[in-house]
């Protein structure tokens, strides 16, 4: 074993056989090496990830997604007033057609229909876009890249997730 020191760093215990000769180690030291590159790339997709899972800014319209029933989410985007409806229901474990992958739930929230419509236009939204979303909480609307974006956050714990179904305003 051979202990490397650099001044004013803590001191290392590092094979030879492992990193090659002092040099090559000495230098990876002081110029941070691919894992200084690595951890800073590693910290802007944290960020990244991060901001992305905050909550909706007080200008984006959001609302609570009832667990049964019917709930409508409202805004004006673009000089385009946007409105959407959730249709759910809940259903328990025991009910004929309650996924097999929720098993370990007891009883789950479903998204029956959704609908949008933007100007006074229905938009078709296909099934596949809400069909696997379960115990939905909350959903927004904004607008970006010309897109509006409707975010809808569901369920809790390690099963947290969020979806974003993105369409065009102008059809």
């Amino acid at each position: 074993m051979t202990v490397l020191t650099r001044k004013g760093a803590l001191n290392s215990v590092v094979s030879p056989s492992c990193f090659g000769s002092r040099n090559v180690w000495t230098r990876f030291i002081e110029q941070g090496g691919p894992l200084k590159k690595l951890m800073s790339v590693l910290s802007m997709v944290f960020l990244l990830r991060i901001s992305q899972a905050l909550p909706a800014s007080a200008a984006e319209p959001e609302v609570s997604i009832t667990q049964s029933g019917d709930t409508a989410l409202s805004a004006t985007l673009a000089k385009r007033e946007i409105q959407i409806q959730f249709h759910t229901y809940k259903a328990r474990n025991t009910d004929p057609g309650f996924p097999v992958a929720l098993s370990g739930y007891r009883e789950a929230s479903f998204i029956q229909e959704l609908t949008i419509k933007v100007g006074g236009q229905m938009v078709w939204v296909p099934r596949s876009a809400y069909a696997d979303i379960f115990n939905a909480r909350s959903a927004s609307v904004r607008l970006e890249k010309g897109y509006v974006v409707l975010l809808i956050g569901g369920a809790d714990g390690s099963d947290l997730y969020s979806v974003r179904v993105v369409f065009n305003s102008a059809e």
